[in-house]
């Protein structure tokens, strides 16, 4: 293999900075923001849910039908869902689903939690969040009713990806930036470079009377 010239080194200096600069920025920012955005959405279910409680336990204290709720629950949680993206869950303390924005089987080990230690329940998971909230339409002595959100994690990774295309585009097209740049740069130094070595040894093999080197490039 041979030796690679002063403008190849130049380049390939440049090229190598500017990538490690990309990837740099590329860890120091697509790790933390997945995290930073669970973290925004697991406390906007939270605050949400708990502004949410007051007018479901006030729509609760109406006597519910069998295996059902009122029109007033059904809209207080449908509005819900639509504000949180979650899908919401109303049981009643058996715990029976009375209702339901989604359709595939779903664990209740989380209600069973918050039955038990009468608080609410939060947690987080690959899959997403998940949060129990226990509601009192008659105060203590009346039958507890609970309130389950299920949201997955799809929001956040889809503007994790968003992010991650959009910077390897801003990569590519800065790589190919600092390719033109060092092509420019790297050319010109070794030109000039060049010209002082040839007028060093002109130097050196004629002595002092050798005349200067003419440089007809633009300062630099």
């Amino acid at each position: 293999m041979s030796r690679l010239g002063l403008s190849s080194r130049i380049l390939l200096a440049l090229l190598l900075t500017s990538a490690v600069t990309l990837v740099a920025a590329a860890l120091a920012l697509l790790s933390p923001l997945q995290d930073r955005l669970r973290e925004q959405d697991r406390d906007a279910l939270y605050n949400t849910a708990l502004a949410t409680r007051p007018a479901l336990e006030r729509a609760l204290r109406t006597p519910q039908p069998p295996a059902s709720v009122t029109n007033e629950v059904l809209t207080t949680a449908s509005t819900l869902a639509t504000r949180t993206g979650a899908r919401v869950v109303v049981l009643d303390q058996v715990p029976t689903r009375r209702y339901d924005t989604g359709t595939t089987p779903d664990g209740l080990n989380d209600v069973y939690a918050s039955i038990v230690g009468d608080r609410v329940v939060s947690s987080s998971s690959g899959e997403g969040e998940r949060l129990v909230v226990p509601l009192r339409p008659r105060g203590r002595k009346g039958p507890p009713w609970f309130l389950a959100l299920r949201k997955s994690d799809t929001g956040a990774r889809r503007a994790v990806d968003a992010v991650r295309d959009a910077f390897v585009v801003a990569a590519v097209v800065g790589l190919g930036v600092a390719l033109l740049l060092g092509l420019a740069l790297s050319t010109g130094l070794a030109r000039r470079l060049g010209r002082l070595r040839r007028a060093a040894l002109r130097l050196a093999a004629e002595g002092p009377e050798a005349p200067a080197p003419y440089d007809d490039g633009a300062d630099e």
